[in-house]
């Protein structure tokens, strides 16, 4: 092995990083993403790979470089994800009876679809779909285009639409707060739940997409209830209030008739969003944010019965990064806590919980087995990004993927030091890393990267920071 050298800037291209994991109904593999850089692009390349949990080599499914948002169908013969294959994001099932198979197009939205999630018997995908009022008005019409009838139509509609859509913002007319997101203006376009059925070959109003709201406002990603009976999202309180992401409540939405309602409305200055359903039917979960947001994220557990809900990490006294049902009716609470992961489960009951998993180390994007296993992303002090697998009942997880190997063997990774001191507030915690080569008694220039919190915790596994650390 050739000598190792100091990282450099241009080492950010090599690295690779996962996203999204996804467990199979029968616990066998986990779907992810797998991100690249695109350094001629100045982009990233994500495609889609399945891992085995019994830690046999991870291997590639997909390789359009578009793909994102695997999601498996309940009998985990089908991968619905998300593509931009064509001009916008459309949904998209692969076959995983006989792997190799072609994916096709489930969706054909003219503004795109994401965030596909299935019926709990498998016959519908709910979606998320940014339409206005006027194009709204248009589906409850029955106006819909013909699909072209060959490529230069479909270039050509492209074009006449970017135009169209380049003149009816000139001059940009603001009528509601927030109207820029960044760099980005907002448009009038609200992300709506759609349904639309899964099966091939269907015709007629059968095939057509069905959707389900209709405000003008945004809606967050469908949680079907495990009957298939309602599905549950969160949306401003007041559509036509400023600032209407602040004041968001959980709504659901019944599928036979579109009928929507609140499920916990109050008048109280919060914030309700990300709801998410027990297996048994028995509870929602959801984030709860006091405004003005000066007080920790709590973990809400909502009995459907109609008692009051229950703050869960009251006593943790941490803001979730993440949470799931277990299929024992407990909520996995994923949390900072001084830099590093720890992973508690909660009894949506009466509250208690118990550490599951600590480790020095950062968990994202984790998904919860059928068995109580955990498949999460991970990155250490010591490796940018990874998959792992925290087996039912084990005290360490497994790494699956080893995808920044190559990087590591070349590159030194300085260690990570701990620093603690008294300020006159209280303790403050931070981290330093020696240069390379460094030898003690020696002057090294300092660079100090203060973070003042609250409401965001860094430490020296973030993978966003990872290679600004080491560098």
């Amino acid at each position: 092995m050739s000598e190792k050298r100091p990282i450099t800037i241009d080492d950010l291209y090599k690295i690779v990083y996962v996203e999204d994991p996804q467990v199979s109904p029968d616990g066998r593999y986990i779907a992810f993403v797998k991100v690249t850089v695109d350094r001629l692009e100045n982009g990233y390349q994500r495609n889609i790979w399945l891992a085995p949990t019994d830690g046999g080599e991870p291997f590639q499914i997909t390789r359009s470089n578009k793909d994102s948002t695997p999601c498996w169908s309940p009998d985990g013969k089908t991968l619905a994800f998300v593509s931009m294959r064509s001009e916008r994001p459309q949904i998209y099932l692969l076959p995983l009876i006989e792997m190799g198979g072609e994916a096709r197009a489930l969706t054909n939205a003219q503004t795109g679809a994401t965030s596909p999630q299935w019926s709990p018997d498998g016959e519908y995908i709910a979606y998320l779909s940014g339409v206005n009022a006027e194009e709204r008005a248009k589906e409850d019409a029955g106006e819909t285009p013909e699909p072209p009838k060959d490529k230069l139509e479909m270039e050509q509609r492209i074009a006449r639409k970017m135009h169209d859509e380049t003149e009816r913002w000139d001059p940009r007319l603001v009528e509601r707060i927030p109207y820029r997101a960044g760099t980005a203006y907002l448009d009038d376009r609200y992300q709506q739940i759609y349904i639309v059925r899964t099966a091939e070959g269907l015709e007629g109003d059968e095939a057509k997409p069905r959707r389900l709201t209709s405000e003008d406002t945004h809606h967050t990603p469908p949680q079907w209830s495990p009957d298939g009976t309602y599905i549950y999202t969160s949306r401003a309180k007041d559509p036509e209030a400023d600032e209407p992401f602040r004041h968001s409540r959980i709504w659901r939405v019944r599928v036979e008739d579109g009928v929507g309602e609140f499920v916990l409305d109050s008048e109280a200055p919060i914030s309700d969003m990300m709801p998410r359903i027990s297996q048994d039917g028995r509870y929602v979960a959801f984030a709860r944010v006091q405004l003005p947001l000066d007080s920790l994220t709590k973990v809400m557990a909502l009995p459907l019965d109609g008692d009051e809900p229950l703050a869960l990490n009251a006593e943790i006294d941490r803001s979730p990064a993440g949470y799931d049902w277990m299929s024992d009716g407990k909520l996995a609470l994923n949390v900072m806590n001084y830099g590093d992961t720890v992973l508690y489960h909660s009894n949506p009951a009466n509250g208690d919980y118990e550490q599951r998993f600590t480790d020095r180390m950062v968990m994202e994007d984790f998904d919860m087995a059928a068995d109580g296993g955990v498949a999460f992303v991970g990155s250490t002090p010591e490796n940018p990004c990874e998959l792992y697998w925290l087996p039912s009942g084990a005290d360490k997880p497994q790494q699956l993927t080893h995808f920044n190997q190559p990087l590591l063997d070349e590159i030194y990774v300085q260690p990570v030091q701990e620093v603690r001191y008294e300020s006159p507030n209280g303790e403050v915690q931070g981290w330093y890393i020696l240069p390379v080569g460094y030898e003690e008694g020696q002057k090294y220039p300092l660079a100090l990267n203060i973070h003042g919190g609250p409401h965001g915790m860094w430490g020296p596994s973030t993978r966003t920071m990872w290679h600004e650390w080491q560098v």
